[in-house]
């Protein structure tokens, strides 16, 4: 088997694995940690290899049969060669394989009792220089953490959090004005670090009570900072091409219901991001690292006030609505009067259809948090 898959050529090895597996699967994986596990056979076949599992770990009836504890040594082996890739294979690819193998291997064995010892290294992963300039590393690092987070937020809760306090602000200098991607990075971020409210504040729950957790308060204090910054980012920005976005995609707009809960209830109705950096650097045009973002209902009611900018307030009538629905309590009495005008006042008004259609949803969900509050 070993001289077969040896002098194969790379595109026909690959081609065994389409359609009907044709190969036994305990003899395809413990050939490949045969030569992952050398040093000579790694540096001559280690990427034809690792090409090899990876289209082994994308067919169901292969990876289902690999053995209990061949998965705890893919794991180490592979987390071993992202540090150091084999020649002519880029971390991007590694990253994936490492995917792969803990969504596929962690059902399967205890690999969970495994991966929480591969926080620092994933941390580490985060933290390297080069990571900006490598979209396709971004994306492929981003789907490993929030496949690692989700596998362990049950069992190990703690340790899942704090890799989230350690990682949420280089996950954040991610962040790129441009809406869409080929890797859909935004799209990975938003759904990590929506992951990371649910796990701090399981159904919105504050710091504080008894549900809510995190290893470090204060620096998670922060972190909620700078996502709320990211979420005030990503609205604007959606504001400025209004043309191309018609509509909040959902982790986005979950994300931002959480956020913003969090943040109004705090009380805090101007947030200082003096110290926190929101955005990737790399965009094309500057925008201030010291900045201070306005927060609170009163705000998104300026927002909604403000002549001339009809067509442009719809995100935040989507935000409004679907945060008022979720948890109504978040409008205050002193808040509900001035809300109520302002929307009668856009509706006797508005002629856009899209921005209509957000008034009316926002009206239905205001009037949810009408109960005990006295309308004047």
């Amino acid at each position: 088997m070993d001289g077969c898959l040896s002098h194969m050529p790379e595109e026909f090895k690959v081609s065994y694995f389409s359609g009907t597996p044709k190969l036994k699967c305990s003899t395809v994986v413990s050939c490949i940690l045969e030569i992952l596990s050398d040093g000579y056979l790694q540096k001559c076949f280690g990427r034809t290899y690792l090409l090899i599992l990876k289209e082994v770990l994308r067919v169901r009836k292969y990876w289902g049969c690999i053995k209990f504890d061949h998965w705890n040594e893919l794991l180490d082996l592979c987390f071993m060669l992202y540090e150091k890739p084999p020649a002519h294979l880029d971390k991007a690819t590694v990253a994936e394989i490492l995917y792969w193998i803990v969504k596929c291997g962690t059902p399967q064995s205890h690999l969970g009792l495994r991966l929480r010892k591969k926080f620092p290294l994933l941390v580490r992963a985060f933290e390297d220089s080069d990571l900006g300039k490598l979209p396709a590393l971004q994306a492929s690092l981003l789907k490993l953490a929030i496949t690692v987070s989700r596998q362990l937020a049950k069992e190990s809760r703690m340790a899942t959090c704090k890799f989230g306090e350690d990682i949420t602000k280089y996950v954040i200098h991610l962040y790129e004005h441009r809406l869409e991607d080929r890797y859909d990075k935004k799209g990975l971020m938003f759904d990590f670090l929506l992951l990371q409210m649910h796990l701090h504040h399981p159904h919105g729950t504050r710091e504080g009570d008894g549900a809510a957790y995190a290893y470090s308060w204060e620096k998670w204090r922060c972190q909620l900072r700078s996502i709320y910054g990211l979420v005030d980012t990503e609205m604007h920005n959606i504001q400025r091409n209004r043309c191309k976005v018609q509509v909040l995609k959902e982790n986005f707009l979950r994300l931002a219901v959480e956020v913003c809960k969090q943040v109004y209830e705090d009380g805090s109705s101007v947030l200082d991001m003096t110290n926190e950096r929101t955005i990737n650097e790399s965009v094309s045009y500057s925008v201030p690292k010291r900045r201070r973002v306005i927060g609170g209902i009163e705000a998104i009611i300026e927002i909604l006030s403000t002549p001339g900018k009809t067509q442009d307030i719809w995100p935040w009538l989507s935000l409004m609505s679907s945060l008022f629905s979720k948890y109504p309590n978040i409008l205050k009495e002193q808040d509900f009067i001035p809300l109520l005008r302002v929307i009668a006042d856009l509706q006797s008004t508005c002629k856009d259809s899209i921005v209509m259609g957000c008034l009316c949803q926002c009206t239905v969900s205001s009037r949810s948090t009408s109960v005990g509050k006295t309308v004047i």
